[in-house]
């Protein structure tokens, strides 16, 4: 078993939708995170109806991307980030899939995949679809490369 799982960025897009009430879902564009060739989304729709990553496009916030890297604090209580969310708004205030991030001198870890809405901070739902998937542990300097790439790109 390889020591480190391999972390991806593949562009992907939610289709928009007219739904029978006449409300519309827009189209994004967004990254989604692959690791060991699967993509983390296909889990998060199944626990989490129509979200999507926090990496959006075309400009992907900053801010994001600095939670990710470990650099900015975490965006929701008990040093949780998110990591899919709302594919409307991407507000965590409509329920997100949040993980634990702990950086260490050659890696970082991403665990404890739970559901979790902001206006409800010491309420968290492990997600059955992530069990198998945790902890995911990334070599640091191939992570920061990726993530730093993102905005690069821009």
């Amino acid at each position: 078993m390889p020591l480190f799982n391999r972390l991806e960025l593949h562009h992907k897009t939610r289709p928009s939708e007219t739904l029978p009430s006449g409300a519309r879902k827009t189209e994004r564009h967004f990254l989604d995170f692959v690791v060991d060739g699967v993509s983390l989304w296909e889990p998060a729709l199944a626990e989490m109806n129509d979200c999507i990553s926090s990496l959006w496009l075309p400009m992907p916030d900053p801010t994001a991307v600095s939670r990710l890297l470990g650099e900015t604090p975490p965006d929701l209580p008990q040093g949780r980030c998110a990591v899919y969310g709302c594919s409307e708004c991407n507000d965590p205030g409509c329920g997100v899939i949040s993980v634990r991030l702990e950086v260490q001198s050659d890696r970082m870890i991403w665990h404890d995949f739970c559901h979790q809405y902001s206006y409800l901070p010491n309420e968290v739902w492990p997600l059955d679809a992530f069990a198998h998937l945790q902890p995911l542990v990334f070599d640091l300097s191939e992570y920061r490369a990726l993530l730093t790439s993102v905005l690069e790109s821009q």
